[in-house]
């Protein structure tokens, strides 16, 4: 039986995958993506159901990602690139059950009535607060109890993390999931007067024809990058492929899959950080336990469509993020006809909605009719709606987003520090250096 023997190979068919398969196409080397599902994509996949266009999991990017553009002008994707509507650039958080405009500018926060008088007081003595000088790790509710005080760390704070990772402030470390915080901290002591300098320097362009444009998706949903990358590279992709097992060898890494070998220099893992310490363990236990200790949060969503006229807010936004304190159980709802009017049909409006994650692990398990009753009903109250959306897509996703809980980035370090141990073997995806679409693309750029 003849053996086939590649550059390299790559287990695994999802935007990091793929990202990397285009990567390496780029650089004329012979490669091979195996994918165990029936498509590709993993969580990047998009459709059109009954005149809503549905997005499985990340919905958009933001105009600051790099490499996703990057990678969008590679494939020639532009074209199909849409921004927000300029109506919809507001952003809520959920307060005692009705939504409050989160500030724009850190003037605004003088009469916002998200936080008391008493935490604004608190917020504008921040420049005077030092920088942390202790010799441990801080968690996010430690980091920014220490710099904002209670009240903005557990309801602003913790509601930004539900939208990020639906993860545990008190759990995840700060200088991993915001490492900018860190920097910022580090460079201008204060976080205050680096927004007012910040707001300064871009008060001239308070007339660019962009203000207002933060978050880009594609005519046909987020799905379209991943699509388009399996139509330019099917030939070099196997799906229903799901690898069994891997061997190192004198020459590289033997990679079994079904009744089949192949045999490769070079082995890049684009699986969640669970499926590639099952597949690695024979190579570097070490490695394997390393990289299972990585935990993941699961998450339901709800698409929703409505009627507009039975809304009495307006949705003229991105959507709302809900803190734990508010105990109900949605962590937070996208308004998509808002931002992209075309993904509903004409008079209707679709709110995606998120439940589960680290405070609710029952959600993955519930039952679709309950749960869906539930969500709705205090979706209902939040936006006054008075009408049962008439249309409902309930979607369970098993070990949705990695958790960057205290101690991972001395994870990180001693996993990077192990694969230096290896030649040819890489990791990409976004359970080590960002949770986001753009940091799992990035992450191929350690290929070579």
């Amino acid at each position: 039986m003849s053996v086939k023997v590649y550059d390299f190979i790559i287990i695994g068919g999802g935007i990091a995958g793929l990202s990397a398969l285009n990567r390496i196409k780029k650089n004329n080397k012979t490669v091979l993506c195996l994918e165990a599902q029936k498509e590709c994509g993993g969580f990047v996949k998009s459709w059109n159901e009954k005149g809503y266009t549905l997005d499985y999991g990340p919905t958009v990017f933001l105009k600051s990602y790099e490499e996703t553009f990057k990678l969008v002008k590679d494939i020639g994707l532009e074209k199909e690139i849409i921004f927000n509507s300029s109506e919809a650039t507001k952003r809520f958080l959920c307060r005692k059950k009705r939504l409050v405009s989160v500030p724009e500018n850190p003037f605004e926060l003088l009469k916002t009535r998200l936080i008391s008088n008493f935490s604004k007081l608190r917020l504008f003595c921040e420049p005077f607060v030092g920088k942390y000088n202790g010799d441990g790790i801080e968690t996010i509710k430690e980091f920014s109890r220490r710099r904002f005080g209670k009240e903005i760390s557990e309801f602003v704070m913790d509601a930004m993390v539900s939208g990020i990772c639906a993860g545990d402030i008190s759990k995840l470390e700060a200088g991993a999931l915001f490492p900018r915080l860190l920097e910022i901290e580090k460079k201008y002591r204060s976080f205050l007067l680096y927004l007012l300098k910040y707001k300064k320097r871009n008060l001239d362009k308070s007339a660019d024809k962009n203000k207002g444009i933060n978050f880009i998706s594609f005519k046909s949903g987020m799905g379209a990058i991943t699509k388009r990358l399996y139509t330019i590279y099917k030939d070099s992709i196997r799906l229903d492929s799901e690898v069994t097992d891997i061997k190192k060898n004198s020459s590289g890494y033997e990679v079994f899959v079904k009744d089949e070998v192949f045999l490769t220099n070079k082995l890049v893992f684009a699986t969640p950080a669970f499926v590639t310490s099952k597949l690695v363990r024979v190579v570097d236990f070490d490695l394997s336990k390393l990289l299972g200790d990585i935990p993941y949060a699961d998450m339901v969503t709800l698409a929703l469509g409505y009627d507009k006229k039975t809304i009495e807010h307006p949705l003229n936004g991105f959507g709302f993020l809900v803190p734990r304190s508010e105990k109900i159980r949605l962590l937070g709802a996208l308004f998509l006809a808002s931002l992209y009017p075309f993904r509903a049909p004409e008079g209707k409006t679709l709110i995606k909605v998120y439940v589960g994650g680290v405070h609710d692990l029952n959600a993955i398990s519930a039952d679709e009719k309950e749960l869906c009753n539930q969500v709705i009903c205090e979706l209902s109250q939040i936006l006054s709606i008075r009408s049962t959306p008439e249309f409902c897509k309930f979607i369970r996703i098993k070990d949705a987003i990695p958790q960057y809980n205290k101690g991972h980035l001395m994870r990180k370090r001693k996993i990077y520090e192990h694969l230096k141990k290896h030649n040819g073997l890489y990791i990409v995806g976004n359970y080590l250096n960002g949770v986001s679409v753009n940091e799992a693309i990035k992450s191929s750029s350690e290929i070579n």
